[in-house]
Formats: C-alpha cells, sequence, structure tokens
C-alpha cells in the first residue's frame, strides 16, 4: 500500500521528493476499557453501607481491607456494630424465626449468627471508592448523614458526625 501510494504520487510530480510515511496507532485502552472490573468483594478502600433487613436501619463504614473480608468481620465477630445491631434486632429475629423451620433428612436450624453473616454478606454495598486514606474519613461521614444512618454509634462515628 504504501510503496503503490509513493509511486502515485511521484507519478504526478514534476520534481522528485523524498516521501516517508510515518505510521501512528492509538493504544486499544484509549477506545474502551481493557482490564476487567475488580468485583466488589475484592476491592479496598471502600465506603460501605448495610441495610437492616428487618427494620430497614442503616449502617455506614469505611474499610481499608478487602470488602469481602470486613463483612466477613462485620457478620461473625459479636463487637462489631452490624453484628451487635441484627442480633438485638426484634424485627430481624422476627423474620429469622419465620424462616427457621427445621430442615429434613435431621439437619438442624440453622443458628442466628449464620442468619447475621448472611444478612450481613447479602445487604452491604459499596457505595464510594478512593486510594486516599484522607477521602474517606471525610466521605463516611457525609455518605452516613446523606444515607441517615442510625446504626453508627461510638464515641468516634458521632464525632465524625456532628463534623457535618
Amino acid at each position: 500500500l504504501v510503496k503503490t501510494l509513493k509511486r502515485k504520487i511521484q507519478s504526478n510530480l514534476a520534481q522528485k521528493l523524498n516521501i516517508r510515511v510515518i505510521y501512528m496507532t492509538n493504544k486499544l485502552s484509549k477506545f474502551c476499557g481493557v482490564k476487567d472490573n475488580t468485583p466488589e468483594e475484592q476491592q479496598s478502600n471502600v465506603i460501605y453501607s448495610m441495610k437492616c433487613p428487618g427494620c430497614g436501619e442503616i449502617y455506614v463504614g469505611k474499610t481499608n481491607c478487602c470488602f469481602g473480608k470486613r463483612m466477613d468481620e462485620q457478620g461473625t465477630r459479636a463487637d462489631q456494630p452490624l453484628h451487635q445491631h441484627l442480633s438485638k434486632c426484634s424485627d430481624f429475629n422476627y423474620l429469622v424465626g419465620l424462616h427457621n423451620l427445621p430442615r429434613s433428612k435431621g439437619r438442624g436450624i440453622a443458628s442466628l449468627d449464620s442468619h447475621i453473616f448472611q444478612a450481613v454478606k447479602q445487604n452491604a454495598k459499596v457505595v464510594a471508592r478512593s486510594d486516599d486514606w484522607l477521602t474517606l474519613a471525610y466521605m463516611e461521614p457525609l455518605f452516613a448523614k446523606k444515607l441517615n444512618a442510625t446504626i453508627n454509634h461510638g464515641e468516634r462515628a458521632m464525632r465524625s458526625l456532628n463534623l457535618f
């Protein structure tokens, strides 16, 4: 193609020119994404929210570790705010009681802790992401205020919320 182009141009010109063809390419990433999106469970440095399936109250938190690992902690450790709320929430416990029927073939009734773990995993979602920890520190109380997070408690959370 280049030789044909040069020959045609030279045949139409009176004087001989030294023509150079320069190839210009664009990276594929300029037109579309070439990387897969990171699954939500493997994202870190995120602000997340969780809505109680019983009463509908909301919790907003931030984490710099993997979101999935943090949700495992929230669902299994009794000292975590979501676990504490779900274990005390009468609406959630009523729903667990409705669905907690004996299973066939000798399998026992699932414990409240397993229901809490499942509720946290299924109802939590990432609402914002940033690689800057200070940005996350400012965004957490903003989202807590915006989403009307009522499960957030503790001195540090209240101090953050009072900023806004």
